[in-house]
């Protein structure tokens, strides 16, 4: 490596010796040829274990550490755009068809190949991705693993037990998915609540309290009701139909940057800050709405949100959420969901601890930079 990376330098050809009359003449010397006879003979193996198409740049190279460097730059860029692709991989691919073996193994060779070169996904992280990727009928199982402190091995154990469990319903007769469950339940809901009422009111205002939260306004203007719904049920922006508000439509899981599109735009229409306000006093990250998390699960603990006032906040959930930006995605671990707070914030602590990334602040801006190619993100 000493001859590859340049920390075994080249000695000087010729040395400096003083003769018997005291002049000084240039002799050979000897570790000069010592070291080219090593240097060359890795050069030698370094180019011919080289691809014809890698060997070109690097033919007229005359030491190894010469030729290490070109191939260095050559192939550095590269590793940089697949470790960007390897992430964009692990964080969007869904199981669909696929059974859960398959899954479990496609998305550990993801984090494989960017363990090969140098960029480790820890247990916890990859958790995050595996669940993010099941589907919706896998929701019972995410959210009693959110908040476990298990290993990744751990994860795909009880993965296998819970199919194990829906291929024993399917076997009984017993079992059906999620989502048609929550379709006939709606549809049941929505045709009794038509039957036996004769009192149209008018929808001319919206109600944030009926979706349970900040969910999406209920506006029933240009909205004719169906045969069978009364015009007192909702309409879900996203899917269409009656019944429901659209933080409340499983169609939301398939069509997340639409429902996050209403969302956001109901938010506004009632006050709300969608912002992220990036705080570098803050412990952790807290949000008040609970749809910008991509995952979440009940908060059974104790602890509470303390302000500089030391006024205590409730939290209600715990979870996890997904900054897009152009270049990569910031994954946000472990945010508390309180109801309460009129600003969500975000840790610079956690944010530059769990992305790899570090916060530039200016006077009247800041900047998120890679940490290890100093870019800004």
């Amino acid at each position: 490596m000493g001859f590859l990376d340049g920390t075994t330098p080249k000695p000087p050809k010729n040395l400096e010796a003083d003769q018997d009359d005291g002049k000084k003449v240039m002799i050979h010397n000897p570790e000069y040829s010592s070291w080219m006879k090593n240097d060359q003979q890795v050069l030698s193996y370094l180019l011919n274990s080289l691809s014809p198409e890698a060997l070109a740049p690097v033919a007229s190279a005359i030491t190894a550490a010469e030729a290490w460097g070109v191939l260095e730059k050559m192939f550095a860029a590269q590793s940089k755009a697949r470790v960007a692709n390897l992430r964009v991989l692990l964080s969007t691919t869904k199981k669909g068809n696929m059974s859960s073996a398959a899954y479990f193994t496609k998305m550990c060779s993801y984090k494989d190949e960017l363990a090969a070169v140098g960029k480790v996904v820890d247990d916890d992280e990859m958790i995050h991705f595996v669940l993010n990727g099941l589907d919706f009928d896998y929701n019972p199982f995410v959210t009693s693993m959110l908040g476990r402190d298990l290993s990744l091995s751990e994860l795909y154990s009880q993965l296998l037990i819970f199919d194990q469990r829906m291929e024993m319903f399917q076997e009984n007769g017993q079992f059906q998915s999620s989502a048609n469950m929550v379709g006939r339940g709606r549809g049941s809901r929505r045709n009794s609540r038509g039957r036996g009422r004769d009192n149209n009111r008018g929808r001319g205002r919206s109600n944030p309290g009926r979706g349970g939260g900040r969910g999406a306004p209920n506006s029933g203007r240009g909205n004719a009701p169906k045969q069978g719904q009364s015009n007192d049920d909702p309409i879900c922006q996203i899917c269409k139909k009656g019944g429901h508000l659209a933080n409340r439509c499983w169609y939301r899981y398939e069509e997340d940057s639409n429902y996050q599109k209403i969302v956001g735009a109901a938010n506004t229409a009632y006050g709300y800050d969608t912002n992220w306000y990036v705080d570098s006093g803050a412990s952790e990250h807290v949000t008040g709405a609970l749809e910008k998390m991509t995952m979440h699960d009940q908060y059974q603990g104790q602890d509470k949100i303390h302000t500089a006032s030391g006024a205590g906040m409730k939290i209600s959930n715990i979870g996890h959420a997904i900054l897009h930006t152009p270049d990569k995605d910031l994954h946000l671990n472990k945010v508390l969901h309180v109801p309460s707070i009129k600003k969500d914030l975000l840790s610079v602590h956690k944010l530059t601890r769990d992305n790899d990334i570090f916060v530039e602040f200016h006077p009247n801006f800041f900047l998120i930079k890679d940490r290890e190619t100093k870019r800004i993100l």
